[in-house]
């Protein structure tokens, strides 16, 4: 039998014959997958992903199509290898009265001969990013003033802090700006800016002078009311410069999301002039330097105090949470200490350890054990209670003192073979005060190979029985192991305690999914 040339059915490839929408199209998808977005990121890549091709390495019929597309020349790069006028110029004329996207890379280049080519289509632009050093900071402030109603993003981008000069923006020159990202230089609005919804605000320590570092920050915050993202990284003063009593609270009732990674010690000073909406999310991220804190220190700022004593009144979403997660100990993919619930998290990233990468501090794990109930939330309003932990393990008394907390849970996970056989005995032992509404009952497990786990299956058992007689009982159970293959110790573990459910007429579960906490699974 003979195989048929498939030439011979399909013909051969005509793609300079497709319509010039078709082609048109494809061009601009190219376009998008070939230009990154124009945030300025700490990599080399970032802007063109590929080098301009000349028009006249295309086919005739591409080139047509090509020159008569002028979306196809509206994103324009300028750097020290393309910033030669001529070039830049035919982009600018091929771009017809499209939206400009613009980036220039002032630090190999001449800053006022790139703004120069710019400036006289700055009512075009709608994205703007610019590196530059303070030195040429007036310059980049002379192009702000020629951009018009069109610009929808700016980015600002200084190679070191700003000590000495700062940049301003005019609401009524750029009414349709959206969102703005700065780094190392304060950019202060001249009015109210009720377009903004997205601000970026990066690495301002040591921008501007030292005793105004708080009222530059804050008033910039101020004169963006509609916000809608905010996220601040290494931008708030410190603690000892921010006069919380003095100053207003600062309400954001259209924030849906508010990022904040900033030193422990200067967040509950600076968090309690912010509030935002129930609906929000809200993700703090508190580091501490490098050097473990000394604990009997007035100053020291543990980990469950630095949302602030208003935490309730400026997060109200702490107050309602129903679901709560707390991980600690996992090593290298996850921050090292983890507190979550649906729309909002608060981690302590891992402070380095040369032998293991992970946070060797036992007062961290223990404050947050004893603190996280009550100081983060109502400890009565949790039905959904995740407890993944991996360091520093409590034993049995402390499991039920923490356990008594949470009287109306629901659904219980427990992460870790040492963890389940101390939660299980918790509940056995003190099973008319434990959790006495729990439901459901999720293990995360993975067992060593040399475990023998005869007992802790037991044990397991002898809970369904007695929660059974108390009217008390177990309904469901999930058993989540590694998606890596499975060793003997944690298959037996896994099939016994199925077993015990499924013959107590309770609904079973396996999972397959990797918890880097409690399976000791690294992504890398």
């Amino acid at each position: 039998m003979q195989m048929r040339n498939t030439a011979d059915i399909v013909g051969p490839s005509r793609a300079a014959d497709l319509p010039p929408k078709v082609l048109e199209a494809i061009f601009l998808a190219l376009q998008a997958q070939s230009i990154n977005t124009i945030v300025i990121a700490d990599r080399p890549d970032c802007g063109f992903r590929a080098p301009w091709v000349a028009t006249t390495q295309v086919c005739r019929r591409w080139r047509e199509v090509a020159l008569t597309t002028p979306k196809l020349w509206s994103a324009i790069r300028i750097t020290a290898e393309d910033c030669e006028a001529e070039p830049i110029n035919t982009l600018l004329q091929r771009s017809g009265d499209e939206d400009l996207e613009i980036h220039i890379d002032g630090l190999r280049l001449d800053m006022r001969e790139a703004c120069a080519l710019i400036q006289p289509h700055g009512q075009r632009v709608s994205a703007l990013g610019v590196e530059f050093d303070e030195l040429q900071a007036e310059t980049v402030q002379v192009l702000l003033l020629h951009m018009g109603p069109r610009l929808q993003m700016l980015q600002l981008v200084c190679a070191l802090p700003a000590v000495e000069c700062g940049l301003t923006l005019d609401p009524e020159t750029v009414p349709g700006l959206q969102v703005l990202m700065v780094r190392h230089i304060y950019l202060q609005p001249a009015a109210e800016m009720a377009s903004l919804k997205e601000l970026r605000l990066e690495q301002l320590w040591g921008a501007g002078g030292k005793e105004q570092r708080a009222k530059l920050l804050y008033d910039i915050l101020a004169s963006f009311p509609n916000l809608e993202f905010l996220d601040l990284t290494d931008a708030i003063p410190a603690a000892h410069d921010v006069d919380a009593e003095a100053a207003p609270i600062l309400e954001f009732p259209n924030l849906r999301s508010m990022t904040v990674n900033e030193l422990a010690i200067d967040l509950p000073a600076n968090l309690g002039r912010l509030k935002i909406p129930e609906s929000a999310e809200l993700h703090v991220t508190a580091r501490y330097e490098s050097c473990p804190p000394e604990w009997d220190e007035e100053n020291t700022v543990l980990p469950m105090e630095v949302l602030g004593e208003k935490h309730f009144d400026n997060f109200p979403m702490l107050m309602e949470a129903t679901d709560l997660s707390l991980t600690l100990g996992a090593r290298c993919c996850l921050p090292d200490i983890m507190v979550q619930g649906g729309n909002w998290s608060f981690s302590i990233p891992s402070m380095e350890d040369e032998a293991e990468g992970v946070n060797r501090l036992p007062e961290f794990v223990n404050h947050i054990l004893d603190g996280f109930p009550d100081v983060i939330l109502r400890p009565q309003n949790v039905k959904f209670l995740n407890l993944h932990i991996s360091q520093h393990l409590p034993d049995y008394d402390d499991w039920a003192v923490l356990l008594s907390e949470f009287p109306n849970v629901f659904a219980l996970t427990v992460g870790g073979r040492r963890a389940f056989n101390a939660v299980v005995r918790a509940l056995r032992e003190r099973k008319e005060e434990l959790l006495p509404k729990l439901f459901q009952l999720t293990a995360c497990i993975a067992v060593k190979i040399d475990v023998n786990t005869k007992a802790d299956a037991r044990a397991f058992g002898a809970l369904l029985v007695e929660r059974a007689a108390a009217d008390k009982s177990l309904k469901s159970l999930i058993v989540n192991v590694p998606e890596m293959p499975l060793n003997d110790a944690t298959v037996r573990l896994a099939g016994s305690l199925v077993a015990h459910m499924s013959l107590r007429g309770g609904r079973v579960r396996v999972e397959r999914k990797a918890c880097i906490a409690c399976h000791g699974y690294h992504e890398h």
